[in-house]
């Protein structure tokens, strides 16, 4: 299961950055971590001051969610890390992969980038795929342990069942893929979430 997966093996992912971790690379602006409620007046003054936060926001989102931001070919270096994760992270967590389960998991990448109703039909990927259904959980699950996509279901469900929506887990891949806009901002949403501890 999806619980004794991460007692085994400890995440993959490499740390995505917060906007305030990004502003503080790009623009050398220095604050620390606060609750945009609890911000004081002179602080978010500043802030104001110093950048454009609006488009900095979305130039964050749209390409500056990894450290490598700061080098050039950004979208370039994004998809290497993507394309990497089926071929060499998958078959070290699931056994058995084959090239059918590699294509799977890129259909779902690309279905969920582009899709503005990020969900899967399990019977359908286990139709068209010729994969077994404890296969598909045990690929989506990995997928989502080695930080490719964010599983977002209903408390205390186990399996990908109906309901349950599919982000990707980098927010920056929605800009790269031609992605489904809204679903990108849910996507960020979910990532900043996770990443700050809470459940989703």
């Amino acid at each position: 299961g999806h619980a004794d997966l991460s007692r085994r093996f400890p995440k993959l992912e490499i740390p995505l950055l917060s906007f305030r971790e990004y502003l503080n690379l790009k623009c050398q602006l220095d604050f620390k971590p606060m609750k945009l409620w609890q911000m004081p007046r002179e602080e978010a003054r500043r802030i104001l001051n110093a950048v454009n936060v609006i488009a900095e926001f979305r130039e964050h989102r749209r390409a500056g969610i990894r450290p490598f931001f700061l080098e050039h070919s950004y979208q370039a270096k994004l998809l290497a890390t993507l394309e990497k994760s089926p071929f060499h992270d998958v078959p070290y967590f699931v056994p058995q992969i084959q090239e059918s389960h590699i294509g799977l998991m890129n259909a779902v990448i690309g279905h969920l980038a582009t899709s503005p109703i990020p969900t899967v039909n399990i019977d359908s990927l286990c139709r068209d795929w010729a994969v077994g259904k404890e296969k598909v959980y045990a690929l989506l699950k990995t997928l989502e342990h080695i930080g490719v996509i964010h599983i977002v279901g209903y408390l205390g469900t186990v399996k990908v069942g109906k309901g349950a929506k599919l982000l990707l887990a980098d927010p920056s891949l929605y800009d790269c893929l031609g992605g489904n806009t809204g679903t990108a901002r849910e996507a960020y949403v979910v990532t900043m979430l996770k990443a700050a501890g809470h459940q989703v």
